[in-house]
């Protein structure tokens, strides 16, 4: 009896270490396939170049690897930010083998960027990695209208060409004219109010001048109520002879 009871001890004592190494084995495995971080999955390598093409985004690729259609493109023109695949911007002959590749262009139309910061991003989807990041278009954080004032040219004894650069921004549109006078003058002539838009260059010639005299001149600006005035500027009359 007491080397049965001996041998029951034993089987008891074996049975149990049996039942933990069977545990350990099962949680190493639950830990290895389920709960054990992924390997990390390598960030492709390439190099990517973009411009503004009026109100289009055009990104080429310039060499190493090739992406996946897949691929993510976030545009951000100021503060609206859409996004679409690679795959849905190259044309077929360049997605027909599934991938985009050296010297393959990516087109995106943005619509009006109206001045705004125009920012692409490009995004690996396996690997969660930036590939790209670039600004394209700068925006413009003062949009008041300007206007600069130019040389005079053409310029003989009676008369002068007078000249200015505008911009209306996002105003639009407007009018120009300029104001001139003798130097040794205090009250101004205007010309008419010429309407314009956009951003362009304007000229005026003026004629009725005394020969041998310096005249002051300044461009001038009217959007809405507001008139503006550019740097005033010098030019002299010839003597005509």
């Amino acid at each position: 009896m007491k080397i049965k009871r001996a041998d029951d001890a034993v089987s008891e004592i074996l049975g149990t270490i049996l039942l933990l190494t069977i545990v350990v084995a099962v949680f190493s495995g639950i830990y290895t396939f389920v709960l054990a971080p992924p390997s990390d999955i390598p960030q492709p390598f390439v190099t990517i170049t973009g411009k503004m093409e009026g109100t289009n985004i055009t990104l080429t690729h310039r060499g190493g690897d090739s992406l996946p259609l897949s691929s993510l493109l976030s545009v951000t023109v100021g503060d609206s930010t859409n996004s679409t695949i690679v795959g849905d911007c190259l044309d077929s002959t360049s997605k027909d083998d599934g991938r985009w590749n050296i010297g393959e262009k990516l087109k995106h139309s943005v619509g009006c960027i109206a001045n705004q910061e125009v920012r692409v991003l490009i995004t690996d989807v396996d690997s969660n990695s930036a590939l790209f990041i670039g600004v394209l278009h700068e925006g413009e954080t003062d949009m008041t209208p300007t206007v600069t004032t130019l040389n005079a040219t053409h310029i003989d004894n009676k008369s002068a060409t007078l000249n200015m650069f505008y911009d209306f921004k996002d105003y639009g549109s407007g009018d120009v004219r300029f104001a001139y006078k003798k130097q040794s003058e205090g009250s101004w002539t205007n010309t008419s109010w010429s309407p314009e838009s956009g951003l362009h260059a304007y000229h005026k010639h003026i004629t009725n001048l005394d020969g041998e005299t310096t005249y002051e001149f300044k461009a001038q600006l009217r959007y809405g109520i507001t008139v503006i005035s550019g740097e005033t500027k010098l030019f002299t009359t010839t003597d005509g002879g």
